[in-house]
């Protein structure tokens, strides 16, 4: 695989967008931080592609791998020279990418903290199930109380993405600062509790993924999720989004999802590996 340099960036955007499936966690990547360079954003990527420009994989600064060769062929073979020396702490991407990357990298056997296949889901936002929102407000974080917000991320982190309690509180800080950075998360408020969040992290031109959905459990199983989402995306629409995608971490959250229009489409991979792993000759 061969390395996409900043003259080529358009065209390997573009490329993705007939290219790519699962998870937009590349495309936003690029799209909104670049490639990654000294000091670079820990969201920005390094980017290689097939000479045919019909596979591509990314990997973050901060050490997440995210493949998009779907349509890579005989591609794959050229994934571990190209990687060869670099430190991986995880992956994302449709989940038959993400095993056929690991195995292709020759990481199959390291330990992993999480290794998840979640459904995806989709929605054309002109479909979106308005559900009963009386009652209920919405927050940009930059006004929040930020221990708060803290206590809910690093709570998120131990239940859906299998940190311990001290990986979570050491984590959750700099996760905040960027969704303040970024003005991408709501706080969900019921009179004066604040009862759920979710964020956008991940966007494209006219395209919201949805992540980072919490609600504490001793409020659960009252629709407070589907009607933060709900309540997000409307706001979303009103700033030129026609399409949400997101992916559903259990049962509940996937009905949540179904509740408001979302429709399933595919399987996505998440892989935390317990430390981070050196892809060798």
């Amino acid at each position: 695989m061969i390395p996409v340099g900043a003259d080529e960036l358009s065209r390997a955007a573009a490329a993705l967008e007939h290219c790519s499936e699962g998870p937009i966690f590349l495309q936003s990547n690029i799209h909104n931080h670049g490639l990654a360079r000294e000091g670079s954003d820990h969201r920005a990527v390094h980017l290689w592609r097939t000479p045919d420009w019909t596979g591509f994989t990314g990997l973050t600064a901060g050490g997440v791998l995210m493949p998009q060769m779907r349509d890579a062929g005989q591609g794959w073979s050229g994934l571990r020279p190209a990687l060869q020396g670099r430190r991986i702490v995880g992956a994302n991407g449709e989940s038959g990418q993400v095993v056929r990357a690991i195995e292709m990298l020759g990481l199959t056997d390291a330990p992993t903290a999480l290794n998840r296949e979640e459904p995806g889901f989709e929605l054309d936002l002109k479909d979106m199930i308005v559900p009963d929102v009386g009652g209920l407000w919405s927050q940009p974080l930059r006004d929040v109380d930020r221990d708060l917000l803290l206590g809910w991320r690093a709570a998120y982190r131990v239940e859906i993405l299998g940190d311990t309690p001290a990986e979570a509180a050491r984590t959750a800080p700099a996760e905040i600062d960027d969704w303040m950075r970024d003005g991408s998360h709501r706080l969900i408020w019921q009179d004066d509790r604040p009862v759920s969040l979710a964020g956008v992290n991940a966007r494209l031109p006219g395209l919201v993924q949805i992540g980072g959905v919490y609600t504490p459990p001793e409020l659960r199983r009252r629709g407070l999720a589907r009607r933060a989402v709900a309540m997000l995306l409307a706001e979303m629409r009103g700033r030129g989004a026609t399409r949400a995608c997101l992916f559903a971490a259990s049962a509940q959250a996937a009905r949540a999802y179904i509740a408001i229009g979302f429709r399933h489409s595919g399987t996505i991979r998440m892989v935390f590996f317990s430390q981070p792993v050196e892809v060798t000759p």
